[in-house]
Parts: structure tokens; C-alpha cells; sequence
């Protein structure tokens, strides 16, 4: 990487009345001997997401919700969206006449005009099939399809780092208000429930969590010098086989690339002395 890039670091513990600082690193040689002196990010600095969303704006999961759950308009909106929804599905290779399918939906702040679904179908080991659907409030937004699963099956590539999601990602964002800033994280978040992941965080430092294994990785959002972001944070929904997400994103929010990494759980375990 060249000397002449800059990487603006900031590591946000979401908590509802933590102030965030935000700084940017320097990568000369007084940098080097102090690695914690930071500067002041510029005046005219600006980034696609807020850097200190309200409460209101950021999520540290995702909500899914059974039918009987969900808001009458949402409910009708789904029900009156599933004959076309039915057709694309046969397309991506996914029959809703062939069930019993589930539906839940994904309360995701970042899309408030677009109803999103996920539809999954268990018949035992190596039987389950899956896939998202984004239905449009109003408007001429299309309705699509994510395949995520097909009889236990991943698409030829994975649904998190596949182009389609990415496309879709986007064109949903799209279709909502582009010039809108929304949070980095809960962005980050909505994506990977698009792909089909239930993303649990770590434990916040100095929660009583049945597992503190907060020191493994805190959520982070890096920022280029021109705006370009990139999002990371790890995934503990299996406690003995976290994965660690990396989005990266152009300095327009548009989703550029997405790599999902097992990561080693971290144990802890007594020294001798």
C-alpha cells in the first residue's frame, strides 16, 4: 500500500450515550515512535455513513419476525406481493407450492421503504433451503430474490460475497433516499441478514455476557481519505466458530466487495507462574 494513503481508524463501541471520537492515524515517523498520537480529522472531511448515529438509526442486530408479528400493512404488503413473489422464486430455482415454507421478516432501519422477507424451508439434515426477498413499500421498485440456500447447497458463490447480493444491496439503497446517511454499522448489519446470517455481535466490554469474548474483535469502520469506508465486525451466533465480515464500500456508499473469515475463538486459559 502506498506511504501516501492514509487510513482513518474508528472503533465504535455501540453504546446508547458513548460519545465516538474519530481521528486520523499518520503514517510518518513520529507516527511510528507514538503509535496512539491521532490528529483531527479534516473540516471538510465526509463519509457515506454517520459516524454517530442516534440510538433511533443504529441496531447491534437485526430483528426477525414470525407473520403474526408483523405490522398489518407490512403483513398485507407481503401477502399481496406473493404471486409475483412466487414466480421469481421458481426463476432462482425455489418452489413455494413445494413447502412447508417459513417466512419472517427482517426489521432492517436502513430500508423503512422496502419490506424484506426471509423464506426457509427445513426437511431435515442436508435438506434446508433459503432465500431472501425485498419487496418495495410503493413506488416502481422491482421485487427481487436473493438465493442464499438450495437443499443445503450454497450457490456457486456463497450469498454474502456473491455479485448478485451486492447488486441487490445496492439497488435497494438505490430505491430509498441515496443522499440519505445512514449508521455504518446497522448498514453493515442488514447486509449480512440480506444473505441470509442472524449476525450476533460480542458482548459489549463489562456486560455479563455468558461469553465475554469482547477482546476478540470490536466492530470498526475504516475510512480512506477520500470517504471510502470499510466495515468489519465479528459474528458469534456460534460461539466456537465466529466469522469475521468485511464490506468495503466506494466514498458513494455503493458496496463494492464482501469477504466472510472464519476466525479462531479465543479461549481463556491459566498461565502457571
Amino acid at each position: 500500500m502506498r506511504s501516501t494513503r492514509f487510513f482513518f481508524s474508528i472503533l465504535c463501541v455501540l453504546v446508547a450515550a458513548l460519545e465516538v471520537s474519530c481521528a486520523a492515524q499518520t503514517g510518518d515517523r513520529e507516527q511510528k515512535k507514538n503509535p496512539t498520537k491521532l490528529l483531527p480529522l479534516p473540516a471538510d472531511f465526509s463519509a457515506p455513513f454517520l459516524i454517530n448515529a442516534p440510538p433511533s438509526q443504529r441496531v447491534r442486530s437485526v430483528a426477525f419476525l414470525a407473520p403474526d408479528f408483523m405490522t398489518a400493512p407490512d403483513r398485507q404488503l407481503a401477502d399481496s406481493a406473493m404471486p409475483i413473489l412466487r414466480q421469481k422464486a421458481a426463476l432462482a430455482g425455489f418452489d413455494l407450492d413445494r413447502g412447508p415454507w417459513t417466512r419472517q421478516q427482517m426489521l432492517c432501519p436502513v430500508f423503512p421503504d422496502h419490506v424484506l422477507l426471509l423464506f426457509t424451508r427445513n426437511r431435515g439434515l442436508g435438506n434446508l433451503s433459503m432465500f431472501s426477498a425485498v419487496i418495495p413499500r410503493a413506488g416502481e421498485n422491482a421485487l427481487f430474490v436473493v438465493p442464499i440456500l438450495r437443499r443445503s447447497e450454497t450457490p456457486y458463490t456463497p450469498a454474502p460475497s456473491n455479485p448478485r447480493t451486492i447488486a441487490i444491496y445496492n439497488r435497494i439503497r438505490a430505491g430509498e433516499n441515496p443522499g440519505k446517511k445512514v449508521d455504518w454499522l446497522t448498514a453493515g448489519l442488514c447486509y449480512a441478514a440480506l444473505s441470509g446470517a442472524h449476525v450476533e455481535l460480542p458482548p459489549l466490554k463489562g456486560s455479563a455476557a455468558k461469553h465475554d469474548v469482547s477482546l476478540v474483535m470490536d466492530s470498526l469502520l475504516q475510512l480512506d481519505t477520500d470517504g471510502s469506508p470499510s466495515v468489519q465486525f465479528l459474528d458469534v451466533e456460534v460461539y466456537d466458530r465466529p466469522r469475521e465480515w468485511d464490506l468495503s464500500f466506494d466514498n458513494k456508499g455503493n458496496l463494492l466487495k464482501v469477504t466472510v473469515t472464519p476466525t479462531p475463538a479465543m479461549t481463556p486459559r491459566l498461565v502457571p507462574q
